[in-house]
Parts: C-alpha cells; sequence; structure tokens
C-alpha cells in the first residue's frame, strides 16, 4: 500500500471515531392545533407522513441527513384552511457519542403565503434519550434548549449555535416548530440539528490534508 494511501485510510479511521454515531435511531413525529388531539407518527429512517388537525393539513418529510455527524432534518409543507396555531415535534432517539461535550448548530428557513404568519424553531437535547410525550405534547424530563430561531417574515432563513452539552450514553435530540397565521395558505418550512466538530477533528483533518498534498507532490518529482 502507498504512502499517500496509508495516510488516506488513517485519515478517515481517525475522523470516523473522533465524530458522533448513531445506534438504530428511532424518530417520532407528533402533530396539534392548538390544545386539541394530538396526531403521531413513528418509524425508522427516513420517516415520511401526512397528518391532519380541523385547520392544518400536513406533510412532513423528516430523518438523519449524516448518520456519522449526526444531522437531523425537518422538513414541512403545510396546508391552512384558516387561522390557528400548529405545533410540529420531531423526536429522534437512540443516539451516542464517543464526545460528550458537543456543540449544535441550528438552522431554520421557510416561506408562505398565508396572511400574519409567525414561525419558531425551538431545539433540545435530552440525555436521557426521551420522546415527546405523545399524550399531552410535553417534552422528556431533563429536555436542554438548544436554540430558539424565529421567522416573522417571507421568506427567511437563520441559524444559532448551541452552548456546550454534555451526554453520557444515548441521548435524543427534539426539534419544536410552531405556526401562527391568520388565513388560509401554504407553508414551507425547513429545520434541522447538525452536530458541529470539534476542534481536535478540524485541525486533524487539516492537517492530514496537508500531509496528502505533501505526498502526492512528491510521488510526481519521484515519477
Amino acid at each position: 500500500m502507498s504512502k499517500l494511501s496509508t495516510l488516506a485510510l488513517g485519515l478517515g479511521l481517525a475522523i470516523t471515531t473522533a465524530v458522533t454515531a448513531i445506534a438504530a435511531p428511532f424518530l417520532q413525529i407528533t402533530v396539534q392545533q392548538g390544545a386539541g388531539v394530538i396526531q403521531s407518527a413513528t418509524g425508522t429512517n427516513p420517516l415520511v407522513t401526512n397528518l391532519t388537525t380541523p385547520t392544518f393539513f400536513v406533510n412532513v418529510q423528516t430523518g438523519i441527513v449524516d448518520t456519522a455527524a449526526p444531522s437531523i432534518d425537518l422538513g414541512s409543507s403545510i396546508l391552512a384552511n384558516g387561522a390557528g396555531t400548529l405545533t410540529v415535534t420531531l423526536s429522534v432517539q437512540g443516539l451516542t457519542s464517543l464526545v460528550d461535550a458537543n456543540k449544535w448548530l441550528t438552522q431554520f428557513s421557510g416561506n408562505w403565503s398565508t396572511p400574519n404568519t409567525t414561525v419558531t424553531l425551538k431545539t433540545y437535547i435530552a440525555d436521557n434519550n426521551g420522546l415527546v410525550n405523545t399524550a399531552n405534547n410535553t417534552l422528556p424530563g431533563g429536555a436542554v434548549l438548544l436554540s430558539t430561531l424565529i421567522g416573522s417574515a417571507t421568506p427567511f432563513a437563520t441559524l444559532a449555535t448551541s452552548g456546550t452539552t454534555n451526554t453520557t450514553g444515548t441521548f435524543s435530540l427534539i426539534e419544536v416548530l410552531t405556526v401562527t397565521t391568520s388565513g388560509a395558505g401554504a407553508i414551507s418550512l425547513d429545520g434541522s440539528i447538525t452536530r458541529v466538530p470539534e476542534p481536535m477533528s478540524i485541525a486533524l483533518f487539516g492537517a492530514a490534508l496537508l500531509g496528502m498534498g505533501g505526498l502526492a507532490r512528491r510521488s510526481r518529482k519521484q515519477g
């Protein structure tokens, strides 16, 4: 095996062992209008479902975008036939981390044709690996708020990075999306949570790339 191939293999192993991993993730969606009946759906990655309330039809597309980081995504296409408040939650259970201390990047974007609309995305981490309660739409005990993002003008895009969180064993990530509108129309929203790589992994990756470049240059000269 060439030096370049050996370094590339070593880089892959080093980065893989430094990042957060996923062990048999379980996904859960809940949809609730105001204080009304809660609709829910569960499944494995990806989870796509249609759920309805008296005022809203909700197509939800969720999943784990990156199984090595991890990065989870909640996409919602919503049709409103009138005024109301809608809450959509995504819980992803069964995540594990080789690094206890992590920071999380939340991104939120969307657009709508409904009047007087405000949307909010709150993201949480639960070290006890809990899910949102489908009986009353409450968070699991011990859930820690990562960020709160708000959109009040269409289109919009915003992001935030959390402070450092600590996990031990398996944990869950939760997105809580709230929509308030005064009339009918269409709403399209997307929210995601991604683990921010720790500085050590970034430095290791950069140093390895520099080393690979040097080996490649020396190989060309020798050739």
